[in-house]
């Protein structure tokens, strides 16, 4: 299990077993470098199943609900063919998403 966050906030809430990764330290800041990061893990990691990304948009903000849209579609599609399953918060409302991104959210 690959847990993404900004800084180091969760430091000691996240159990040893689980890597944390901090994305400030690597200097992800655009959903290409995410992509680039994220595919790189799995590379180097063919055991990992589960990658938690803790509010995406204090680490990246997205330039439009369409470049959201489709990293959440690539992570899909990226984890059916990785069988890595992949958990996403953001810390926004909800009624500001269209269909394409509302059908990626927890009921």
């Amino acid at each position: 299990m690959i847990c993404i966050e900004k800084d180091k906030v969760l430091t000691y809430d996240i159990p040893y077993q689980a890597r944390l990764i901090h994305a400030s330290q690597y200097g992800i800041n655009s959903i290409d470098l995410m992509r680039g990061f994220i595919s790189g893990l799995a590379a180097g990691n063919f055991d990992i199943t589960h990658v938690f990304i803790d509010n995406l948009f204090k680490i990246i903000r997205p330039a439009s609900g369409e470049e959201l849209s489709g990293f959440l579609s690539w992570l899909e599609k990226f984890g059916q063919s990785e069988s890595i399953t992949f958990t996403v918060t953001v810390s926004a409302d909800p009624s500001t998403f269209g269909p394409e991104i509302t059908k990626y959210l927890a009921e």
